[in-house]
């Protein structure tokens, strides 16, 4: 009987983990033996198992940017996944909680899959926990290499005085991610600056940049001081939005102090870049070629990697360089989901114009950051961080690099680096004599090893397999570097096969100014596409009526003959492409057919995408035609403002305090000053957006009218109250005669 072959795999989150399972359940029993060593005291790697985590690289709130249609392996459903934690502690089986998953799951809630991966398909001792890899020596005695594992027991029990383990292993598995240490870089004067300075994975809460409050330093004036972001990518406007949501939040509390200052956020970016919502319009050009005025909506993920923009034939991944016509198409898809070439957002500072438009586009998904900056609540700033120096007053300056030219931020509280990370420590239980056989180049960020097929090996290395070791890894693309690694290591593949460009000609072609994609593998669809062509695995169609190269790529349409024979794995895929399903036929009637209709109105996503599209200030123009005697009609002008603040009430994802002010002048020619409140709020749940009253409590701000009016100015806590549209309409003309009468009336409804 044939031994199984040991497979030492570093890291245990996603890419380790589907590792260990591709190795188990892809080929026949016994063929592998996988140990997966992780060096925490739990799965996941940089997601958080719970809320409570807050060591993870990931904030345990923070959502995932793509859905969880690719955020999956192909054999897990998130249907089956136990989110939601019952009175006893345990994981709730209820039968409702695949209604209560989120479209975009929050970072502990992919901590939880990543359990329950294990639990579903890891025998316990496949994986080895507090385990921390400090060498792996290639032993090249013999016909076969093997490695030699040490490891270091970092277990609590072993209180100061821990063990180490060593272990041989036919096959060795880097899966310890790209992500090995945040990286912050060189500014000069940064030894000087007074202020905290972190890097953005640290980054949860205020008191994380004002550990003893906003005015705890002196002040040049009555500002607290400028968060200043450095970074270009999605990271910096996503931490600078957060950071921005959580000054909003304080701002515009019901309990929030009308004369508070509040810090002000300056992101730092090298170069402009397309600001993309979480949401997307699946046909956001007319056949005109004109803005389309109605589209439908869905994930970002499932309208970029939607087939059947992809011309007919093979697909491919494009390495670059980037063409000029390639780079021109792409940014005018971003332009029409845009509106046009932000050119009015941040002042110009955003705008894709001239050349720039023929350039890769760089793209930051996240979905408050615009409203923030039309709101001047971020303000980005186009340059590289020169320089940083205290100031008299005991804030910093920073010296902005602008082309031949600087521009100076003054006032700077604290900084925060959300300029990546770098993963060298990733690599460094790896031999000198490895990395180098490899092209190690610590210096270069993007392609530090020279790897082949597909990122997955090197042939100098024989034995020796990365997993998810580069830029921006996908789930579904981890899954086919484990699988392709497998069949090559039992002979189901001809090595000398080339898969993608080589990481020697990446390395080269990263170099060429201008012409670099953001992300040197970002091709999701053309990876999965041609490690799927390689080793014969049938894309499935999503649904009977749909065709086969029809709907967006996910992992749960690419399955290998093994999982294809294993009940469990088939029933797993068929429940993620059934809600895939339900989901793309709810937003848009392209896949639908007369004799099966969509199981809901062709309206999905229409209030998220509505709701993201209020952030920030308008202009505002009413025509009030008052139906009570006494009280005038006329012509009400002036600003709103949507502003984002935490849910003040249970059951819903996310809120606005909207704000009105302005001068209603009658026919007679009067002019009367005039401001209401309200607060917007979603549910993602039944994707429904609601209007609430904003109904001030009573405080000992005085009596009568005058009274009420300060009341409501000040808002020491403030109530909701739902209402129609109509009903709205109706409270401001009824609203001063009960304000005389001293009383208010309360009203229910529902706008959706």
């Amino acid at each position: 009987m044939t031994r199984a072959k040991k497979v030492a795999i570093i890291g245990g989150g996603p890419a380790g983990l589907v590792a260990a399972k591709t190795l188990i359940h892809s080929h026949p029993s016994g063929t592998f033996q996988p140990t997966v060593f992780e060096q925490a005291d739990s799965v996941g790697g940089l997601w958080p198992v719970n809320q409570e985590a807050q060591h993870r690289f990931a904030d345990p709130d923070m959502k995932t940017n793509l859905s969880k249609y690719t955020v999956c392996f192909s054999d897990l459903a998130w249907e089956s996944v136990p989110l939601h934690v019952g009175s006893n502690g345990t994981p709730s089986t209820s039968s409702n909680v695949a209604q209560l998953i989120p479209m975009l799951p929050r970072a502990w809630q992919v901590g939880r899959y990543l359990q329950t991966y294990v639990a579903k398909y890891l025998p316990p001792s496949c994986v080895r926990l507090n385990s921390q890899v400090i060498r792996a020596t290639r032993e090249k005695a013999g016909i076969d290499p093997r490695w030699t594992v040490e490891w270091r027991d970092q277990s609590a029990a072993n209180g100061s005085a821990q063990s180490t383990g060593t272990s041989d292993f036919e096959y060795l598995i880097v899966a310890s991610g790209y992500f090995g240490r945040p990286w912050i870089p060189p500014l000069k004067g940064l030894d000087t600056f007074m202020g905290p300075t972190i890097h953005s994975s640290q980054f949860r809460r205020l008191s994380d940049l004002f550990p003893a409050g906003y005015e705890s330093r002196p002040p040049p004036s009555s500002a607290p001081g400028k968060v200043v972001v450095i970074g270009g990518s999605t990271s910096a406007a996503e931490v600078a939005a957060t950071i921005a949501t959580h000054i909003s939040t304080a701002k515009h509390a019901p309990s929030a102090a009308p004369t508070a200052k509040y810090p002000h956020v300056v992101h730092v970016a090298a170069r402009p870049f397309w600001v993309a919502s979480t949401v997307l319009a699946t046909n956001p050009a007319a056949q005109t070629g004109m803005f389309n005025p109605a589209p439908s909506f869905l994930p970002l993920d499932l309208c970029l990697y939607d087939l059947s923009r992809y011309p007919p034939g093979p697909i491919k991944a494009q390495p670059p360089p980037v063409s000029i016509e390639t780079a021109t198409m792409f940014n005018k898809y971003f332009s029409y989901q845009a509106g046009g070439d932000q050119g009015g957002l941040g002042q110009g500072h955003l705008g894709i114009q001239d050349e720039t438009e023929q350039k890769p586009p760089y793209v930051a998904i996240t979905d408050r950051y615009a409203g923030f900056v039309r709101s001047g609540d971020i303000e980005p700033v186009l340059g590289r961080a020169a320089t940083v120096s205290p100031g008299e007053d005991g804030w910093g300056t920073l010296t902005i690099q602008q082309g031949s030219g600087e521009t100076v931020i003054d006032d700077v509280s604290c900084i925060v680096f959300a300029t990546g990370y770098r993963p060298q420590s990733s690599l460094d239980f790896l031999e000198p004599e490895v990395l180098h056989a490899m092209g190690y180049d610590p210096e270069c960020p993007t392609v530090p090893l020279l790897l082949q097929q597909g990122g997955t090996n090197h042939a100098s290395v024989p034995g020796l397999g990365f997993v998810g070791f580069y830029q921006g890894p996908f789930w579904g693309v981890m899954e086919m570097q484990a699988r392709y690694l497998g069949r090559r290591w039992t002979g189901q593949i001809d090595p000398s096969l080339a898969l993608g460009q080589s990481s020697t000609e990446l390395r080269r072609l990263a170099a060429i100014p201008g012409r670099t994609p953001q992300f040197i593998m970002g091709d999701y669809v053309g990876l999965v596409e041609e490690f799927a062509d390689l080793m014969s695995i049938p894309r499935t169609a999503i649904a009977p009526t749909m065709k086969e190269r029809e709907g967006p790529s996910c992992p749960a349409r690419f399955q290998d003959g093994y999982q294809q024979k294993s009940e469990d794995s088939s029933s797993e895929s068929a429940k993620t492409l059934a809600s895939l399903w339900r989901t793309i036929s709810s937003a848009t009637s392209t896949f639908t057919s007369p004799t099966t209709p969509p199981p809901s109105p062709a309206t999905y996503l229409v209030a998220r995408a509505t709701f993201v599209a209020l952030q920030g200030p308008w202009k505002l123009e009413r025509t009030i035609r008052s139906a009570l005697s006494g009280y005038p009609s006329g012509r009400f002008e002036g600003t709103a403002r949507f502003a984002p603040r935490a849910p003040t009430a249970a059951g819903f994802d996310e809120e606005y305090l909207y704000v009105e002010q302005g001068t209603l002048r009658t026919e007679a020619g009067l002019e009367f000053a005039g401001s209401m409140r309200y607060v917007y709020r979603y549910r993602e749940e039944g994707d429904t957006l609601s209007v609430w009253f904003v109904k001030p409590e009573p405080t000992t701000a005085g009596s009568g009218a005058g009274g009420e009016r300060q009341r409501r100015q000040q808002r020491a806590e403030m109530k909701a109250v739902d209402m129609t549209a109509a009903e709205k309409g109706e409270e401001e003309e009824e609203e001063e005669e009960e304000e005389r009468k001293g009383r208010r009336t309360e009203r229910r409804g529902n706008v959706k």
